[in-house]
């Protein structure tokens, strides 16, 4: 009998042991079990980003160096999936545009970049040679592609040409 008992209370300790997802107030539950994937949030492509650097015909321009609203900066406003606004400032003038991005596989989404405008003003040579390359690409852009699971850096793509990005 006193072994019966032993061994009844050590099921019940082992039992007590065992961790079970708690019901949250929707039904679900609150843990996924550890045989069951757990999808990590996609980043956003919404926000503001700070350009880096232009690559174009095979040469890399680093951007302008600027702070607070004068950095090289793209913004991008809206729904992904739908059309929606991009705005931004290329060293020497501002521009804005419209901007579709359909989200894809992993860290990859198509992008299309239309009907932009900028103001016409005239700085140095370097600097709009820069905002020349950064809009001929913004123009021509195909694909956004996030880094390396971060969400922090990003490069817009169009052909052999590509915008490097990092979240501000």
């Amino acid at each position: 009998m006193r072994r019966t008992a032993l061994v009844g209370l050590g099921c019940v300790l082992l039992a007590s042991c065992a961790s079970t997802p708690s019901e949250s107030p929707d039904g679900g539950t609150s843990a996924p079990s550890a045989r069951e994937p757990v999808e990590e949030p996609r980043p956003s492509i919404e926000g503001r980003w700070l350009v880096v650097a232009v690559e174009q015909g095979g040469e890399r321009l680093d951007a302008p160096a600027g702070a607070g609203d004068d950095a090289v900066s793209i913004e991008f406003a809206g729904a992904e999936g739908a059309r929606s606004r991009v705005s931004g400032y290329g060293g020497v003038n501002r521009f804005s545009g419209n901007y579709s991005h359909s989200p894809g596989e992993m860290l990859v989404g198509a992008m299309w970049v239309a009907d932009t405008i900028s103001t016409k003003r005239a700085g140095p040579p370097e600097a709009m040679r820069f905002e020349s390359a950064l809009l001929d690409v913004l123009g021509r852009a195909r694909s956004f592609v996030f880094g390396a699971n971060d969400g922090l850096t990003a490069v817009i793509e169009a052909g052999g040409d590509r915008v490097i990005l990092r979240r501000r």
